[in-house]
């Protein structure tokens, strides 16, 4: 014959609690050491990336210095190919603003 449980039967006991809280807060303490070293792998990353960035925008302002730039050709083709890229959803402006910075030393005037 099957015995009926008592409510003391479904309701786990206070030791059992603890060891559940143990457990979840060793689960959530493993994967924010987890997400830390992912974003300390991000932030190496990003620091590489500007590191090129910053490499490339000063060999190419020498290069600019003596060659020259027509920056409507420039403009034309960063606004094509942002718009190939993003639709009208991505700003040209900033990065034509940026190209403006970068060939300003040196901008090539047509007569």
């Amino acid at each position: 014959m099957a015995t009926k449980n008592k409510a003391s039967d479904a309701v786990p006991a206070v030791g059992d609690f603890e060891e559940l809280t143990a457990q979840n807060v060793k689960v959530i303490t493993t994967a924010l050491q987890a997400n830390s070293e992912t974003l300390d792998k991000i932030v190496l990353k990003f620091t590489s990336l500007a590191c090129h960035v910053t490499a490339l925008e000063a060999l190419l302002s020498e290069v600019v210095k003596i060659t020259g730039v027509d920056l409507v050709q420039v403009n034309s083709l960063i606004r094509s190919r942002i718009k190939a890229v993003d639709g009208d959803l991505a700003d040209s402006n900033v990065v034509v603003d940026i190209a403006a910075a970068l060939a300003s030393p040196a901008i090539k005037r047509s007569l």
